[in-house]
């Protein structure tokens, strides 16, 4: 009796509250139907007149364009645009165009006067016509002349026509002005658009019984089930609730709203809900409208709590029953297992005895689970205290399929195994990703360098074939953009290594005076050229020889110097190079590139050493480049474990300075080194070559310099044609492309070297790669294979001999050694 009368008052009163509230929502949930269904249709109308408003905002783009145009190309033109535009899209009835005659005539210089396209769409058949209006003034009441002031997309509000045929149709017409790049108004471009496709759209909206309806801005009925409503106004036939409402206001603003009205076509009671029709760059919504019977939400809402009443009272009854003739039975023996269930909330589990109970009811089954619940707890804990020991070949049979506990733990253990796999897998994958990066950069190298040694190569080569100076310029320009375009490869290349950690610094023996004659060589005339001095000032403390990376160390040198002739107009730059600290066996030496150019600001300052960064927009746009050699720079100071800053002043300079740490190798101190002293010359011989090239562009602009270089050349197509005619003719140096069909060109290196050792006859021949790729791996893949030197695409006409010759030189002394 203690439990069931509360049960009982405690029951009722939560059924009578959750029916209330059941009964609550139902009504709720079925107005916020008509609200999500009224918001979701007006979304999928607005998506198609949005579709259709920007094909014709399109058109508008392409008069903008062709404006310039004579006007029978313009005819010719648009005609075309606006015939295939109704013959797929349906909805549109009429396209037309009415152009101010000053956009599009230059030689019309009044503010008025227009020429008009109109395509029509009738019976099947595209009918076109043109004319001119507005010449002599323009209609200030005309609706054309309030569009050429607003300057605004416009949807008009719905209305009948027919085209001359006699079948009046609904319709509705959008307009989008052309505007130039100066906001200018040049015209209009309008469609007509048919509204009755929009019947089909509301007739499949009946929420309960109701149906939906779309409106215009003005409130013209667009769509309605009862078709005879369709272009009346719905203020006019709902006068009274548009003064209770003012639903056009409502309308008007886009708002979304809702009301109940027993005003009505049918007099009952209606749940009302209106969504707005924001079209996109239209001022003027539309809304579509959901009207329901209230009757019929109400009578489901009424259904539904009878039932849950209903169901609520059987409820109550059998529970009372139940608990009254259960009660009894369960409450002794539940005592003996309240003692186990505290012990096992506190996790005790040793000592926890078995319960006696040995009876075949429900009471002795849950007695006789317990008791297995129990030992099954002691093997889960000794297993999880396993596991967690690292013991992952330890093994538990769970109980049934339905041991969560144990299951989960052998799930653990397996996932925990997995993982270890998952692991070696992952390392397994990231190699391999690193590997398809240098296989992407590689090909992306190549790919871009072989035509790039096309447009380079062939410039140098018409620069020598006796131009016109304003031939030479336009060359210059186009050697100065190919040239351009390969040091921006060149940095996204770096850069991209540097990121991926696959860039190594060499540490090999190296003359610092020598490289900074080559970077003075390089830059020196083009410093002249732009009428500045270039100077260099070199402590005489720095030794002779060196260990570190001598093709870093230029890089950067030729990056900074580059830099300061590029932003100095008068004055000059100054290379110093000065020993800041020496202690054995390392020593640490100071670069510092002095410019007297445009200076650079503190907030400039700051993104100077970032990723594809310069100090402002208006840089870039004026000096060009990538905005990574700095960046670069910096990486690569720091893998020489130095320091790079800059100290600079708004027009006065800017002075880049950087640290790098090399291993002394000699102690001898090297003389001063000035710009005369990088003048030199080298011996120059003849040569007969071999050149293994598959690309036509690179076979003749291989073959034009090195014939003005003044050697012979013989062109191989790919590896296995080289391999064939070395065989037959004797050639001073091959210059082996890598890629080519066939038979690359590693693998004919490999065949060459192999018929040289098993021929007494054959002399080592001299090979040079001459390759577009440039990644970190190649040059010692292709000394593996054999070759003797490496050229990378595009080269210099003065960098491709000092390679013949140098190479040429190497093999030969090495020959006489041998």
């Amino acid at each position: 009796i203690a439990v069931i009368i509360p049960l009982i008052i405690i029951s009722s009163a939560v059924i009578m509250y959750v029916t209330m509230n059941n009964r609550k929502m139902a009504l709720e949930d079925a107005r916020e139907l008509a609200d999500v269904s009224a918001r979701e249709y007006a979304n999928k109308i607005k998506a198609e007149l949005d579709y259709e408003i920007g094909l014709i905002q399109s058109a508008t783009f392409l008069m903008e364009d062709f404006s310039s145009k004579p006007f029978s190309q313009l005819e010719e033109i648009f005609s075309e645009l606006f015939i295939k535009m109704l013959e797929k899209n349906q909805q549109f009835l009429a396209t037309w165009v009415s152009w101010e005659l000053k956009a599009i005539n230059n030689n019309y210089n009044k503010n008025y006067g227009r020429v008009r396209f109109i395509y029509v769409f009738l019976n099947d058949i595209i009918t076109f016509q043109t004319d001119s209006l507005d010449l002599d003034g323009d209609d200030t009441s005309g609706i054309y002349y309030s569009y050429k002031q607003s300057k605004k997309n416009n949807i008009t509000n719905p209305y009948w026509d027919n085209y001359g045929d006699g079948k009046d149709i609904l319709m509705a017409s959008i307009i989008i002005p052309i505007l130039n790049r100066k906001e200018s108004f040049c015209g209009i471009v309008g469609a007509d658009i048919v509204m009755d496709r929009f019947n089909l759209m509301v007739d499949i909206i009946k929420p309960y019984n109701g149906y939906a309806f779309l409106l215009s801005n003005d409130g013209t009925i667009i769509a309605h089930p009862d078709r005879k409503l369709i272009g009346k106004s719905f203020y006019d036939e709902n006068y009274q609730e548009e003064a209770r409402i003012n639903i056009s206001g409502k309308i008007n603003r886009g708002e979304s709203f809702n009301f109940i009205t027993n005003i009505t076509w049918d007099g009952t009671d209606k749940y009302v809900s209106f969504a707005p029709v924001n079209i996109t760059q239209i001022d003027k919504p539309w809304s579509l409208g959901i009207v329901m019977p209230t009757e019929e939400i109400t009578a489901r809402a009424d259904q539904n709590f009878i039932i849950s009443i209903i169901i609520g009272l059987f409820g109550i009854i059998f529970t009372a029953v139940l608990v009254w003739i259960l009660s009894g039975y369960y409450t002794r023996p539940l005592i003996r297992t309240t003692t186990v269930l505290n012990k096992l909330s506190t996790g005790n589990l040793s000592d926890i005895k078995q319960i006696p109970y040995k009876s075949s009811d429900e009471l002795g089954q849950m007695s006789q689970a317990l008791n297995t619940l129990t030992a099954n707890l002691r093997k889960i804990a000794g297993f999880a205290i396993k596991i967690g020991e690292g013991n992952l070949e330890t093994r538990y049979k769970p109980l049934s399929d339905n041991d969560l506990l144990g299951n989960a733990l052998i799930k653990m253990q397996s996932d925990l195994v997995t993982t270890n796999d998952k692991l070696a897998e992952s390392t397994e994958k990231a190699i391999a990703a690193t590997n398809a990066k240098s296989l992407f950069l590689a090909n992306m190298s190549h790919e871009i360098r072989t035509p790039l040694n096309g447009i380079i190569g062939m410039t140098d080569v018409l620069k020598e074939s006796g131009l016109t100076k304003e031939q030479i310029d336009y060359l210059n320009i186009i050697d100065m953009s190919g040239n351009n375009l390969l040091t921006i490869i060149n940095d996204i290349l770096d850069f991209s290594k540097i990121e991926s950690g696959q860039i190594e610094l060499e540490n090999i023996e190296l003359n610092l005076r020598n490289e900074i004659v080559q970077v003075v060589k390089l830059l020196d005339n083009k410093a002249h050229r732009k009428g500045i001095y270039f100077k260099t000032e070199i402590d005489e403390q720095i030794p002779v020889t060196v260990k570190g990376d001598p093709v870093r160390i230029k890089q950067i040198l030729i990056n900074l110097v580059n830099n300061a002739i590029k932003f100095t107009k008068k004055g000059g730059i100054t290379l110093a190079v000065s020993v800041i600290k020496s202690d054995t066996p390392g020593i640490t030496i100071m670069f510092r590139i002095t410019d007297t150019g445009i200076g650079i600001s503190d907030k400039g300052m700051t993104r100077l050493f970032q990723s594809f960064s310069q100090t402002d927009i208006s840089t870039t746009r004026k000096f060009g480049g990538t905005g990574l050699g700095l960046a670069i720079s910096k990486r690569l100071v720091e893998l020489m474990n130095g320091e790079i800053g800059v100290e600079s002043e708004v027009d006065k300079g800017s002075s880049f300075w950087f640290s790098a740490k090399f291993e002394v190798s000699a102690t001898t101190k090297g003389e001063p080194v000035s710009v005369a002293d990088s003048q030199g010359s080298s011996g120059h011989k003849k040569l007969s070559l071999l050149l293994a090239e598959d690309n036509v562009i690179n076979q003749k602009v291989a073959s034009l310099v090195l014939n003005k270089l003044g050697h012979d050349v013989e062109v191989a197509e790919n590896g296995k044609v080289t391999v064939e005619i070395f065989m037959k003719k004797k050639f001073d140096v091959i210059l082996m492309d890598i890629q080519m069909p066939l038979m690359d060109g590693i693998e004919a290196t490999r065949e060459i070297r192999k018929i040289e050792s098993e021929s007494k006859s054959k002399i080592r021949i001299p090979i040079i790669a001459v390759t577009a790729n440039a990644i970190k791996g190649d040059r010692e893949r292709f000394l593996e294979a054999g070759m003797d030197n490496y050229i990378p695409k595009p080269f210099k006409p003065d960098e491709l001999e000092e390679i013949l010759q140098t190479t040429v030189l190497s093999v030969s002394i090495n020959s006489s050694k041998t």
